[in-house]
């Protein structure tokens, strides 16, 4: 048992790497009037919807898997008790490098702003099966999966 806390507790790095993680994602997904919350023209805007559709919660169940998965093996995470822990380590700053690369590749896939409007109706049936079937369906230019946010060619 680790006390809360203490130097062997690393849920305190874990609270600094995911709160690193959604800063990066505020930063590219609603600051700077990316998202407007009183209406408007901004509701209409390419930046709002892909800010809406990227954290609906049928896109966020599904692209967690794959962001884990890409920034375990850009930090070369392979062993399983590494991969359980693998926000839960201090992280220097060519591997926060690393995990920002990953993240905005996830945020600018090109899925969330597409134009056409049966995405939104998929997300907004809020079923996994639905979500998963269309984030795999969608190869414009390329499906959004662990080899697309590592930067692998199409297999």
């Amino acid at each position: 048992m680790v006390r809360l806390g203490s130097e062997g507790d690393y849920r305190t790095h874990e609270a600094d790497n995911v709160g690193f993680i959604l800063n990066i994602l505020a930063d590219e997904l609603l600051e700077g009037g990316k998202w407007s919350f009183v209406g408007g023209d901004q509701e209409t805007s390419t930046d709002h919807r892909k800010a809406v559709r990227f954290f609906k919660s049928g896109s966020v169940r599904y692209w967690v898997d794959p962001l884990r998965r890409a920034i375990e093996q850009r930090l070369g995470l392979l062993e399983p008790d590494d991969k359980a822990k693998l926000l839960c380590r201090p992280v220097d700053d060519s591997h926060k490098s690393i995990i920002k690369t990953v993240v905005l590749r996830l945020a600018n896939h090109p899925i969330w702003t597409d134009s056409d409007e049966d995405i939104d109706i998929k997300l907004n049936e809020n079923k996994t099966e639905t979500s998963k079937a269309l984030f795999r369906g969608y190869n414009k230019p390329g499906r959004l999966d662990t080899a697309y946010l590592l930067d692998l060619p199409d297999q």
